[in-house]
């Protein structure tokens, strides 16, 4: 069973299956509607539980899922913010700033070489990263992975000592430090253009 029709199966509820008869799901492809249709059956006496076309996943934009509150409410800025590829250069920088201070505190494994090749290392290949992604199933892994083929001579200390949650959890705050200072000058000017409107028209008679 592939990963597409285990999800499918942990959906199907409880009283559709029945004790002591094996269950039995496959998926197959239906070219016209560019879907993959899953159909779970009981092996005993091939009983149909229950199925469902699920569209094929080509990575392109009209394929993947968009949240509206990006789309329609967040500006261009804000997007970029929180977008993948802005998230892989803090990841980076993180990186940097690490292998940076175990240098400065004389950690003989780490050169003020390697050091400044990282600094100097091209762009996040997310190409690459996704590759790594799909066998090591790690999401920070597959970019260190991807670092170290595109700086080899500093491949064995990124990420030297730390662990996942120092890349996710401290890039994470800062977006949101970087999000705020873009936020808050706007919500003053928010409230300072409302306060302007309010005394405007604080004597124009209104129905509530």
């Amino acid at each position: 069973m592939d990963s597409l029709a285990f999800a499918f199966v942990a959906s199907i509820p409880a009283g559709s299956l029945i004790s002591g008869k094996q269950l039995r799901c496959s998926t197959k492809p239906k070219t016209v509607s560019r879907s993959r249709q899953i159909s779970c059956r009981v092996q005993k006496n091939s009983e149909s539980v229950t199925s469902m076309d699920i569209p094929e996943f080509d990575d392109s934009e009209q394929l993947n899922y968009v949240s509206p509150l990006s789309t329609r409410y967040a500006s261009g800025m804000m997007r970029a913010l929180f977008s993948d590829k802005h998230r892989f250069r803090i990841w980076r920088k993180l990186w940097i700033w690490l292998a940076e201070s175990e240098n400065e505190l004389g950690l003989k494994e780490i050169t003020e070489a390697q050091v400044h090749a990282l600094k100097n290392a091209p762009d996040v290949d997310i190409e690459l990263a996704s590759k790594y992604e799909r066998s090591l199933r790690h999401d920070v892994m597959s970019h260190v992975h991807a670092l170290g083929d595109q700086v080899p001579q500093a491949a064995g200390i990124i990420h030297l000592g730390a662990t996942s949650c120092y890349i996710t959890d401290n890039s994470e705050l800062i977006q949101y430090r970087d999000a705020l200072n873009m936020l808050i000058p706007m919500l003053w000017k928010a409230v300072a253009n409302l306060a302007v409107f309010a005394k405007q028209y604080k004597d124009l008679p209104t129905l509530a």
